[in-house]
């Protein structure tokens, strides 16, 4: 039997719209991935779920309000912002709440390497570590009474993401849902301090680094928090024996 086509589009057959994605209805009722912007010092019942700031605006969106929230406002504005907290500290928390309020961006759901991706023009510095996602408002708490306890300045805002778990021996996500808590300093302000504070902070919730941002831990304390960390080992002697393919940081994260 032939199939037959519709002679043309109507109401029962409307004519496809082109140049436009199509979400699936899993996504649509799921809702957008969104990441969590959190000002250090928020009371918990005052934080709320936005867009990574510079996220992509939907299709249906002109194109210029997408550039006058990526380049404009999650940019320029940004970087002037920074400067001025860094020239005067008691302005950090105020361009915090703003940053979490005005540089968010509007929802999307599309691909994540399209609602995640944006252009960062403002130079920082970041640490981000994944803990499971039962212990979220606990280490939150934990995060709080810290900066609280020694004054913490920061002009950006934490930012939360959520993973589902998977089988990959050195994923952050190995074998649990988890949440990442991102922490970032302006390149202009000294990094180190902060970034080890919420290091050490988040070390009691068996927080696990991102394997490509700043940290300070070695292979000794990361064999502890990887379950199958010495069978990647043993995988990596076997395939290459002599080390070719090791670095000195290589070493210092996996050992020999």
């Amino acid at each position: 039997m032939r199939a037959r086509l519709p002679a043309r589009a109507g109401r029962d057959h409307p004519a496809p719209r082109r140049g436009r994605r199509r979400v699936p209805r899993d996504l649509r009722e799921r809702g957008p991935p969104r990441d969590l912007l959190v000002p250090p010092h928020r009371p918990r019942d005052r934080a709320h779920h936005a867009p990574t700031p510079g996220r992509r605006a939907p299709a249906a969106s002109p194109r210029a309000a997408e550039l006058l929230q990526r380049e404009v406002l999650g940019n320029g504005t940004w970087e002037m912002l920074c400067r001025a907290a860094a020239l005067a500290p008691p302005l950090s928390r105020p361009v915090a709440e703003l940053a979490s309020h005005v540089f968010a961006g509007p929802r999307t759901v599309d691909d994540s390497a399209a609602a995640y991706a944006a252009p960062r023009r403002v130079r920082f510095h970041e640490s981000e570590w994944a803990l499971p996602a039962e212990h979220l408002e606990a280490a939150l708490a934990a995060l709080r009474a810290r900066f609280t306890a020694e004054d913490v300045r920061v002009t950006f805002p934490l930012e939360i993401r959520r993973a589902a778990a998977d089988d990959v021996w050195l994923s952050t996500a190995f074998e649990g849902e988890t949440v990442y808590i991102a922490a970032h300093r302006y390149h202009r302000e000294e990094a180190g301090p902060y970034l080890l504070l919420v290091q050490r902070t988040l070390a009691d919730f068996r927080a696990r680094p991102h394997w490509g941002k700043m940290h300070w831990l070695g292979a000794r304390e990361l064999s502890r928090l990887y379950p199958r960390f010495e069978d990647f080992r043993a995988v990596r002697r076997a395939a290459d024996p002599d080390g070719q393919l090791m670095t000195p940081a290589l070493r210092h994260l996996l050992g020999t």
